[in-house]
């Protein structure tokens, strides 16, 4: 009984199979008839769409072309920036040093200024020991 069955699933498969060959046969000449009807209308017709795949092309450059400019000018929007940055850094660098310049000459003044006191202060001792000495002296 089993080999009943197997052939009976042999044959169904072989007439299946039979019918996807002649379906995919009728399906690939139809695709064949198409072609042919096509080349025999047109030449115009594939002129017609090469020439609207050269269109289609030459409209993606131009679109990455366009891009490719933004960007650029992104790039160059940035470059300046960064340029500007890099100036505003180097004023404010040149007013600290500007800064740090005036703070060493006032420090340097304010020094002087003591020293002089100093000297100042050993004269007056000086003269206050001597009117001292002198006092004492005549007393």
């Amino acid at each position: 009984m089993s080999d009943f069955w197997n052939e009976g699933v042999k044959s169904i498969v072989t007439a299946l199979g039979g019918m996807g060959t002649f379906w995919v046969g009728g399906r690939m000449w139809r695709q064949i008839d198409r072609r042919r009807q096509a080349e025999s209308e047109g030449g115009a017709e594939i002129v017609k769409a090469d020439a609207a795949g050269q269109v289609e092309s030459i409209a993606r450059f131009e679109r990455l072309a366009t891009l490719a400019e933004e960007r650029a000018g992104r790039a160059e929007q940035r470059e300046l920036l960064a340029v500007q940055r890099a100036d505003r850094a180097e004023e404010l660098m040149r007013a600290a040093d500007r800064r740090a310049e005036e703070s060493e000459r006032r420090a340097r003044q304010a020094e002087a200024e003591v020293g002089e006191l100093k000297r100042r202060i050993e004269q007056l001792e000086l003269a206050i020991g001597n009117r001292r000495a002198t006092d004492d002296a005549n007393s």
